[in-house]
């Protein structure tokens, strides 16, 4: 994924580029970031982190993986939809629940995939902790997927980073409170390409 965005820099013509990264995606940017150092102009980690997954988190992924190819692919998905929103937001945002279930199009083979690329995905702590650009961390409160304490162990461990909270939000701030998430993101732009 790192070297795909690569190439549509060099394709686009971009020499520099602020990499803003949701859940997976933040893994992505953290390799291109890593590997491209030189195109990197600064790193936004939106509802992501630098952390590889725990064994236990390897466990429910190889269990994923399973019930994927077993033929469940639709459940896992329909499953995992409804907990990228905070709980208070969810009847507000079924609309966009049932246009993400768009993923159930995906095939099984690009799927399982992505989740092998997470489960086997390297820690990036130390990388992080030197990364010398503009950082940005993002963090829903309703984050089913990123614990609060979590965050906040990011947030003591990288003290050079921005760091904004989300506070109506679970994992996907960008949709939960789009407006809030664009002003944070054209604030930080400002901060790196200013």
């Amino acid at each position: 994924m790192a070297d795909a965005v690569a190439d549509a820099c060099e394709e686009l013509g971009i020499a520099q580029a602020l990499l803003v990264g949701h859940s997976m995606g933040g893994y992505a940017a953290l390799a291109f970031a890593r590997k491209y150092p030189q195109c990197t102009a600064g790193l936004c980690l939106l509802h992501s982190t630098p952390n590889a997954d725990s064994p236990e988190k390897r466990v429910a992924r190889a269990a994923e993986i399973d019930l994927i190819a077993s033929g469940k692919r639709d459940k896992v998905i329909r499953d995992a939809l409804p907990k990228l929103f905070a709980p208070q937001n969810l009847k507000r945002m079924q609309p966009r629940i049932d246009e993400l279930a768009c993923a159930l199009q995906v095939s099984n083979e690009g799927i399982i995939a992505c989740i092998k690329g997470m489960q086997e995905r390297s820690d990036m702590n130390d990388f992080l902790k030197e990364f010398a650009k503009p950082l940005l961390l993002v963090f829903g409160r309703g984050d089913m997927y990123i614990a609060a304490e979590t965050a906040q162990t990011m947030i003591d461990k990288f003290p050079q980073a921005q760091t904004v909270w989300v506070e109506n939000s679970g994992h996907c701030g960008f949709l939960e409170e789009p407006e809030k998430a664009l002003q944070t993101l054209l604030e930080f732009a400002g901060k790196v390409f200013g």
